[in-house]
C-alpha cells in the first residue's frame, strides 16, 4: 500500500487522512483549532482536509476507469481495480473512526460489490506473473473487506442497519484436509472469519424470514457451514497442539513474537467458542433462555480473555492541562427507550470525570479482530451474574475502536442491558469497573420476559469519552 502512495494521489491523501486521525485518537489530544499547535498535536481538521483531497482524486480515478471500459483491458488499466478497492478500505476505516457509520457502510458495500463484479478467479496454473500478482493482491484485499463485513454483521448502528439478502450469500471456505493443521494463525483466522460470515448470514436471514428454511440454497449454506466448522476446529486443534510443542522445544524463539502468536491463538479459540455457542443456541432466535445451556462456554471464553495482556488495566498518562478558557468537558449520555412498562425507559448523563475513570481516554484504533465482540456477546447474552460482570470488566479495561465497535460504548450498552435485566437501574460501576450485585444469583433468576433480545442501537462517540448512545427495545 505504501508503494501506491508514490504513484496514486488518492491513496496518498487517504493514507495521510487516516494517519492524522489515528495519531489524534492515540495521542488523546483533541484540538479544536485548524492552526498549527504548539504542543505537537495535529489540528482537528487536518485529517478532513486530506480526506477531501483523497475523495477528489478517487473520483478522477473512477472516471478514467469507466472511460477505459470498466477495467476490461487490464494491461491498460493496470491495477486500477486494486487501487479502487484499497481506497474503499481506507475510506471505510476513516469513516468508522470518525463515527460516520452510514458512510462507512456505503464504502464497504461498494468495495464488496466491486470485488464480486470485477475480481479475477484464482490463477491456478497461470504463467502470467502480472495476473498472478493482481489476483494475490485482490485475495489479500478480499480478506480485509470480509473481516469488516463480519464485524458489521454482528453489530450495525441503527443509522445503517445490516441488510440481509438471500442473493448475497458469502462463500463457504474450501478448508483442505486437516493433516497437520494450519500453517499459521492468519490462515486459521481467515477461514474462521469466512465461516462466521456464513453462519451469521443464515441467522440473519432466518430472523428476517423464518420460512427461508424451506429454500434449497439456504439449507445448503447452513449444512455446508456446519460441516466446515467441524473441519476447522479439528484443523486448528492440530495446529495449536503442534505449535505448543514447538515452543516448548524452541528455546531460541523471540519471546515477543512468541507472545503475539500465543495471544493470536488464544483470540481464535475465543471466537471459535463463541461461534460454536451461537450455532448450538440457534443465535437465540427462538428464546433467550437457550443461552443458559452454554454458560460453561462463556466462562471458558472469559477465562481465556483474562490471560490476554491487552485486557489488563493499563497505567494512564498524566492528564494534559486545560486552558483557563476551555469550555466544560462534554458528557456521555445514554438514553434507553421502550414501548412497554418493562424494560424501563430512562435517560442518564455521565460526566467526563466518570467516563475517564471507566476506560482509558487514549483510543487504540485497530482494524484487526479483537476480544471486543465476544466480550460484548457474553456480557449481554450470558445471564450468569458473575461471568457477565467479568466480561464487562474486561470490556471496559481498555479503549479500542474497531470498525463500528467502540469498547467504551459497547461496555456502557452492555452495562445498561445488565442493569435492566437484573432490575438494578440505580447501580453504578465502581472502581475496577465492577457492577454491584443485585438479587440475581443465577441465570434462571432472570425470566424470559425480562431478557432483552433484539436491540436497536445508535452510537455517536466523540473525543474524550463524550457522546450519545441510544438503545431501543420495542415489542410489537
Amino acid at each position: 500500500m505504501l508503494q501506491l502512495t508514490h504513484e496514486e494521489p488518492a491513496v496518498k491523501h487517504g493514507i495521510l487522512a487516516l494517519s492524522c486521525l489515528h495519531e489524534r485518537l492515540e495521542s488523546g489530544r483533541a484540538t479544536t483549532t485548524s492552526s498549527p499547535t504548539t504542543d505537537g498535536s495535529i489540528p482537528r481538521d487536518a485529517a478532513l482536509v486530506q480526506y477531501i483531497r483523497a475523495v477528489r482524486y478517487s473520483n478522477e480515478l473512477l472516471s478514467s476507469f469507466q472511460e477505459d471500459g470498466n477495467g476490461g483491458d487490464r494491461s491498460k488499466n493496470g491495477f486500477v481495480i486494486e487501487k479502487t478497492l484499497i481506497l474503499c478500505i481506507i475510506f471505510t476505516c476513516f469513516e468508522n473512526l470518525s463515527g460516520n457509520y452510514r458512510a462507512a457502510n456505503m464504502h464497504l458495500r461498494n468495495g464488496l460489490r466491486i470485488l464480486h463484479q470485477y475480481c479475477l478467479p484464482s490463477p491456478s496454473g497461470s504463467s502470467d506473473s502480472s495476473t498472478t500478482s493482481q489476483t494475490s493482491i485482490q485475495y489479500a484485499i478480499a480478506k480485509v473487506l470480509h473481516r469488516f463485513d463480519f464485524q458489521t454483521m454482528i453489530f450495525s448502528d441503527d443509522t445503517s442497519p445490516y441488510e440481509w439478502w438471500l442473493d448475497t450469500a458469502p462463500e463457504i471456505p474450501a478448508i483442505s484436509s486437516p493433516e497437520d493443521g494450519y500453517e499459521n494463525n492468519e490462515a486459521a483466522r481467515d477461514d474462521l472469519v469466512e465461516l462466521s460470515r456464513c453462519l451469521l448470514w443464515t441467522s440473519g436471514n432466518l430472523d428476517k424470514e423464518p420460512r427461508v428454511t424451506g429454500k434449497k440454497d439456504f439449507r445448503k449454506m447452513y449444512e455446508g457451514a456446519i460441516r466446515a466448522l467441524v473441519v476447522w476446529q479439528h484443523k486448528f486443534g492440530l495446529f495449536d497442539k503442534k505449535y505448543r510443542k514447538g515452543t516448548e522445544r524452541d528455546t531460541g524463539r523471540e519471546k515477543e513474537d512468541e507472545g503475539k502468536a500465543t495471544d493470536g491463538g488464544t483470540l481464535l479459540r475465543i471466537y471459535a467458542i463463541m461461534m460454536r455457542a451461537i450455532v448450538a443456541a440457534g443465535a437465540g432466535l427462538t428464546s433467550e433462555m437457550v443461552w443458559d445451556a452454554y454458560i460453561g462456554d462463556f466462562r471458558e471464553a472469559v477465562e481465556l480473555a483474562e490471560t490476554l495482556p491487552m485486557l489488563q488495566p493499563q497505567p494512564q498518562p498524566p492528564a494534559l492541562p486545560s486552558p483557563p478558557t476551555s469550555p466544560p468537558l462534554p458528557h456521555l449520555t445514554i438514553t434507553f427507550h421502550s414501548n412497554t412498562a418493562y424494560p424501563v425507559s430512562n435517560h442518564t448523563s455521565y460526566p467526563h470525570s466518570f467516563t475517564s475513570r471507566l476506560a482509558p481516554q487514549i483510543i487504540s484504533p485497530s482494524f484487526e479482530l479483537s476480544p471486543m465482540v465476544p466480550l460484548f456477546l457474553i456480557a449481554t447474552r450470558c445471564r450468569d451474574p458473575l461471568v457477565r460482570r467479568r466480561a464487562l470488566v474486561l470490556l471496559l479495561n481498555y479503549r479500542r475502536r474497531e470498525g463500528v465497535w467502540d469498547s467504551l460504548a459497547a461496555g456502557m450498552i452492555a452495562a445498561q442491558v445488565l442493569k435492566q435485566e437484573e432490575g438494578i437501574l440505580d447501580a453504578e460501576l465502581s472502581e475496577g469497573n465492577w457492577l454491584s450485585m443485585g438479587r440475581v444469583e443465577k441465570a434462571d433468576d432472570i425470566t424470559e420476559e425480562r431478557r432483552l433480545g433484539n436491540l436497536l442501537v445508535r452510537v455517536e462517540m466523540k473525543d474524550g469519552g463524550a457522546g450519545a448512545i441510544q438503545v431501543s427495545c420495542f415489542v410489537l
